[in-house]
């Protein structure tokens, strides 16, 4: 069984490359969005669903 840490750097690695690319072909939103601090990442989000 891999271990819980091994699987959370896979998919935070994961996430860092996909926001970096997807960011570079999203078309710009003309519309302001308020930016708040999540308590938790895309990241740790994933990592939680990806175990459950």
């Amino acid at each position: 069984m891999v271990p819980l840490k091994e699987i959370s750097c896979f998919i935070d690695d994961f996430c860092k490359q996909f926001e970096e690319r997807s960011s570079v072909k999203l078309l710009p939103n003309s519309r302001r969005k308020r930016r708040r601090c999540c308590g938790l990442s895309i990241s740790e989000i994933m990592t939680i669903l990806v175990l459950f």
